[in-house]
This record gives structure tokens, sequence and C-alpha cells, in this order.
């Protein structure tokens, strides 16, 4: 009996020191705050994804112009110089001579069947394109960011309570052991705290394990050193008021995704109106002034300098041309047809996934205020189970009924308080007002 009682009381030292510095290694230290809005601005200033994006979206931007389009006249310039020596066939003094020219010319198409204009407004559709491209790079890096704080946050409050529940059995331990050696309590109470402190220890050791991946992950996705420490912000989310026929007509007009599939029905319109336009005639107009001047040692005396203009119209027209032109036209008409049927299915999906969302929203929002309410009866609950298992008036079994129940109430609104926040985030960015333009 002696030995058994040596054998629990090294255990219960053993189990006690374990939890302790677990206790002390998640609270030591003070450490700065990180809010969400820093760490979703320090993600979209670092991030590659959207920095290379930034950069194709000024690229398009650039590109839409109407010099690069065909719409500007082209003018060239040219200069040159020529030295000529003739030696007579019957001998004699080797006659030279320099002969210089300059000139310009400018070449403008006045019509090609608008293909140029056709060109420009897909350059520009391109560019648009472009910069929605851009917000769609946001949009997931926010999300991402936010999803990763989110976790961060739900895995410190679970690590706290874990500490709180180790910290309470603990308590129970310590008063079993006393009450045993003086007779009053039994040998199956002290061997119950032990038994519930080994399996609080592991929650908190997990619970632990959990917050240290969470953190990394999130300094993945800041650009930062993945042991950089910070604190988190409790977020306690704030219902905002959804509309869903509201949602859905904002969501027409703004979500990101959707609008990449109407500018890409654009830009195969654009196509189809060029290809149409190689079937008309083309009217160039080219223009020209030159001046040369020859110099030779037989007109020395002489002005050997002119000078020359022309101005020109070229109607052309292409009557075949191995049916490229028409192979084009067709695989033109066809994007169309695609895009068309691909904008038709990606609203039906948005339209089907503001539903879901708006309804998991309120969902969420439900299922946090039932907990906020249940809480308080849970806390007073565990709390008058405490005082009676102190007098003796409960079983451990029914105390360990009401600490579980207090820490589970406690995680799921933890759980709740971030689902709330998240899926808010995912309404603003199916409506398209997550990131403003």
């Amino acid at each position: 009996m002696k030995e058994t009682t040596k054998q629990r009381t090294s255990t219960m030292k053993h189990i006690t020191t374990i939890c302790l510095l677990m206790l002390t290694a998640s609270t030591a230290g003070a450490q700065q705050l990180l809010t969400w809005e820093d760490a979703v601005s320090e993600a979209l200033r670092n991030n590659h994804g959207i920095a290379v994006a930034r950069n194709s979206s000024a690229i398009a931007e650039n590109s839409a112009h109407i010099g690069n389009a065909g719409m500007l006249p082209r003018l060239d310039a040219s200069a040159g110089a020529t030295y000529r020596g003739d030696e007579p066939a019957t001998g004699g003094e080797t006659i030279t001579g320099t002969a210089m020219t300059a000139g310009l010319s400018l070449g403008y198409t006045l019509f090609d069947g608008l293909g140029n204009i056709s060109t420009f407004h897909r350059l520009q559709s391109s560019s648009f394109l472009g910069k929605l491209e851009l917000k769609n790079s946001i949009e997931n890096t926010l999300l991402s960011v936010s999803d990763a704080y989110f976790a961060v946050a739900r895995a410190k409050e679970n690590l706290v309570i874990s500490e709180e529940l180790v910290t309470i059995s603990l308590e129970r331990l310590e008063r079993a052991e006393k009450r045993f050696e003086y007779g009053q309590a039994v040998t199956v109470d002290v061997l119950s705290a032990q038994v519930d402190l080994r399996a609080d220890s592991v929650t908190l050791l997990n619970a632990r394990l959990t917050f240290d991946k969470a953190r990394r992950d999130l300094n993945v996705l800041l650009n930062q050193d993945g042991e950089a420490a910070y604190e988190v912000e409790e977020r306690v989310p704030v219902p905002g008021e959804y509309e869903l026929n509201g949602l859905l007509e904002t969501a027409q007009e703004s979500n990101t995704a959707y609008r990449m599939y109407l500018t890409n029905l654009d830009i195969a319109g654009h196509d189809l109106d060029i290809a149409t336009s190689a079937f008309l005639p083309r009217l160039n107009l080219s223009a020209s002034y030159g001046y040369q001047q020859n110099n030779s040692d037989l007109s020395m005396a002489f002005d050997n300098s002119l000078t020359n203009y022309s101005v020109g119209l070229t109607l052309s027209l292409n009557i075949f041309q191995g049916f490229q032109n028409s192979i084009s036209r067709q695989n033109a008409t066809l994007r169309v047809r695609s895009g068309e049927l691909l904008a038709e299915e990606a609203l039906l999906t948005l339209q089907a996934s503001i539903r879901n969302a708006w309804q998991q929203y309120v969902n969420s929002n439900y299922i946090y205020a039932v907990e906020q309410r249940s809480l308080q009866a849970a806390e007073l609950n565990f709390e008058k189970t405490k005082e009676q298992l102190a007098l003796g008036q409960v079983t451990t079994t029914q105390f360990r009924e009401a600490q579980l129940n207090l820490i589970n109430i406690r995680s799921s609104i933890s759980s709740a308080r971030y689902d709330v926040r998240y899926q808010e985030l995912m309404l603003q960015r199916l409506a398209g007002v997550l990131v403003q333009e």
C-alpha cells in the first residue's frame, strides 16, 4: 500500500511538472498585436502572385492604345549617299561623282473593314480583363489570409481553454489527494482525477501543436519567418444585414469571376469582327517626298538637285486565300457561342453559390447566438457543480461532465465566431464587394 501511494505521488508530481511547463510555455512573454487588417495589408503588399498580376494588368493597359491597333499613320524617313568613280575605256582621268538622297514616306489605312477599330476594342477588353484578374488575385489572397488568421485566433482560444482545463484538473487532483489523505475520499476519486488530468494534458499538447502550425501557415502567407510570434485579436462578429435578392442582383453586376466570363465573351466578339473585316475591301493612303542631288566632275557647274513627291490611294480586296478567312470567321463564331454557354453556366453557378453562402451565413449567425445563450447557463452549472464537489455532494463523474460541457460550449463559440466572420467575407466576395475597384 505504501509503495502504491509513493508511485501515485510520483506520478502526480511528474504530470504536474509537465502541465506547469506547458502552461508556462503557452503564456510566457508579451507579444506584439497583429490585427486582421494588418495581416491582410502585409499579405497584399508582399504576395508574389499579386505582384505578377499587377504587372500583367499594367502590360495589358499599356497595350490598349490606338497605335497598337493600327489606327495611326506610319511615317518613315530615309537618307543615303553614293560615291561613284568611272574610268574611261580609252584611258584618261577617272570621272568621279556623288549622289545624295533623302525622303519621307507616309502610309495610312483609311479603311480595312473596321478591323483596326475592332482590334482597339479588343485591346481595351483585354486591359479590363487584366484588371479583373488582378482583383481576383487580391480577393483570393485576402480570403486565404483571413482563413489562416482566423485559424490562428481559433487555435489560440482553444489553447487558452485547454490551459484552463488543465488548471482545473490540477486543482481537482490536489483536492482529491488531500481528501484521500484525511480519509474523506476513496482511491477511485484520485485515480479518476489522474486519468482526467492525463487526458487534459494531451488535449493541451495537441492544442499547442495546432496553434503553432496555424501560426506558421499564416507566416508563410505573410512572407515572414515561420517562427515569428505575435498576438491575434478576438473578433466578435456583428451580424450584417444582407438581403438575398439584393445580393443576387449585386453579384450579377460586380462578381469578379462572372465579369471575367463576360469580358472573355466580349473579346471573342471582337475577334469575330476582326475575322469578318477580312472580307471587306481595304483603302490605303500613301504619300512620299524626296530630295536627290547628283554631283560629278562633268557637271560641277550645273545644279543637279531635284525634288519629287507623290500621293496615292490604293483599293484592294482579297478574292481568295485558300479559305483561310472563312475558317477564321467560322472558328471565331464558335468561340463566341462557347463564350455564351460558359457565361450562362457561370451565372447559374454564381446564383447557386450566393444562395448557399447566404444560407450558411444565416445559420452560422444563429448557431453563434444559440451558443452564446448556452454559455451563461453552462458557466453557472459548472460553478455550482464545483462547489458541490468540494462539499462531497456530487460525484467526480458529474463534475467532469459539467466541466466538459462548459469546455465544449466555449470551443463551439470560438469556432462559430470565426465561421460567421469568414462566411461574411465569402458572401462579400461572391457579391463582388469584398475589394473595391
